[in-house]
């Protein structure tokens, strides 16, 4: 939105003394003094001249009056462009800025000038020619007794008017719960596709860019170990435990029966081919495992047996079933989701549990999970309101309707069962399908890598909302129940 904001400037031949007064506005505005003499030395400075140095906020009362305190300083009320949900929606919503010789070149003959402000990343870049609006004028000759005759006219035009699909709020809300933690989450609504949340943490602050971000503070972002300038939304990560939904659906498209038990003791098994493979779980339950357990225990072992014993082909085409390996027809490119090389048995039994070089996106993943709640069909997502607000289907029959009933049922058990890893959020009193996620993440089998959580959640009763989390660097912290905690308030503010 565009907003009124304050242009602080200095008149050179205000100054009482020329360094002192570039020290303290350096200092007070968070700047070098070699950024501030480089504005005050631009060739086209006169001694008369307002020379801008930098935009704020007008709400920074007490640094305004400072600066104005000092001789040669004046502030100026200039539109802008701003941006209220400040960090929370910087990675999808960008920001604009002033066109380079770099932009110019790009967009040579399509009527942009030195003095035009163009998107610069996100929605603002991607969406620039549709909010770009004409530029107008008129040539008149001013008469003796000072009235103006009109040559010629050309009225200016406004841009378009985009709205998207996000809930402000909740994507505020969710990003608040990340705490700066380290990830990414999505949300939809499952029945008509809209996008309502699109998140990525750690962020900043988009209008320090209209503001005039300094070298130090852009310094500062690109050196942060956690990355803030990274759009984890976009990008795609290995799911874990949460793929296990997938499977279990691929497996029941094709034939196997929920109710067969497997009866592996302790916490390791391998087949006896492998020389030096082997597939581990969280812990033994003592009890044999079915389909219905193995997604409350989570069971690695279980989902390798079954991706095993679907083979390569019916595995990977059921995943394809749910949109891998395929781009998204998406108003912000989504990184597509993908299987991987899967070269090996190994590799296949991994795969069945969310490792392997499986990788989804948040909102990918969010997408597979609504057609539990679709009868097997995916609706496609949609960012943007307009004539894609009608439904439509992007995956139709990814499973029948009773097998994605069956997984639904199965997900509420992950919840409502005092051993389901998603039993942390039974005390809404909500009918949530859920499942959690610990995906490894490591450069080999023998490395000390670290691990991201992830959690997926439902309404089953009044599916509005379907959002997924991934958190990262989770181990030896308590894995995706990380996860589970942060999500817990949106939860309940959210589903009633």
């Amino acid at each position: 939105m565009n907003g009124t904001v304050a242009e602080v400037g200095i008149v050179p031949e205000k100054m009482a003394n020329e360094s002192e007064t570039v020290k303290k506005v350096a200092g007070i505005l968070n700047m070098s003094t070699d950024e501030v003499n480089q504005k005050l030395k631009q060739t086209w400075v006169k001694p008369s001249y307002f020379v801008p140095i930098k935009k704020m906020s007008n709400d920074n009362t007490a640094t305004l009056e400072k600066l104005l305190s000092i001789a040669g300083v004046s502030v100026n009320n200039t539109e802008e462009r701003i941006y209220p949900y400040k960090e929370a929606t910087a990675h999808l919503i960008g920001y604009v800025g002033e066109a380079s010789a770099e932009d110019l070149e790009k967009l040579k003959g399509k009527g942009y000038t030195a003095s035009d402000v163009i998107g610069k990343r996100g929605l603002e870049e991607l969406l620039e020619a549709r909010l770009k609006g004409k530029p107008g004028g008129k040539i008149f000759i001013k008469t003796e007794d000072g009235e103006e005759k009109v040559i010629a006219e050309k009225p200016a035009e406004e841009g378009e008017t985009i709205t998207l699909t996000i809930d402000a709020e909740l994507q505020k809300d969710i990003f608040k719960q990340y705490k700066n933690e380290a990830g990414s989450a999505s949300a939809i609504d499952p029945k008509t596709g809209e996008t309502l949340a699109l998140v990525s943490s750690p962020s900043f602050d988009p209008n320090k860019y209209i503001f005039g971000i300094t070298k130090a503070e852009q310094k500062a972002l690109e050196e942060d170990p956690k990355k803030p300038l990274l759009n984890r939304f976009s990008s795609t990560f290995a799911p874990g435990s949460t793929i296990k939904a997938i499977t279990a659906a691929i497996a029941l498209k094709n034939g196997v029966d929920p109710k067969e038990s497997i009866n592996i003791q302790g916490k390791t098994w391998a087949k006896s081919t492998w020389k030096d493979h082997s597939i581990t779980r969280v812990s033994d339950p003592g009890v044999p495992i079915d389909m219905d357990k193995a997604l409350i225990y989570s069971d690695n072992i279980y989902f390798a047996q079954k991706a095993l014993g679907l083979g390569k082909e019916k595995f990977t085409n059921g995943l394809k079933a749910f949109g891998f390996d395929e781009s998204l027809n998406y108003d912000y490119p989504i990184k597509a989701s993908s299987i991987g090389k899967i070269d090996s048995e190994g590799r296949l039994a991994d795969a069945g549990y969310g490792q392997a070089q499986v990788q989804m996106s948040t909102l990918h993943l969010a997408m597979t999970y609504s057609a539990f709640l679709n009868e097997g069909n995916i609706p496609a997502p949609f960012l943007i309101t307009g004539d894609k607000m009608e439904k439509k289907i992007w995956k139709e029959n990814a499973i029948s309707a009773d097998q994605a009933n069956q997984v639904t049922k199965m997900l509420t058990q992950v919840v409502e069962h005092p051993k389901g890893s998603g039993h942390g959020i039974a005390d809404l009193g909500i009918k949530i399908a859920a499942k959690t996620g610990t995906a490894e993440i490591k450069a080999s089998k023998n490395a000390d890598g670290t691990e991201n959580g992830w959690f997926v959640a439902m309404d089953t009763e009044d599916p509005e909302l379907l959002m997924a989390w991934m958190m990262e660097d989770v181990k030896g912290r308590g894995g995706s129940h990380v996860v589970v905690d942060h999500m817990k308030p949106v939860l309940k503010k959210y589903l009633k």
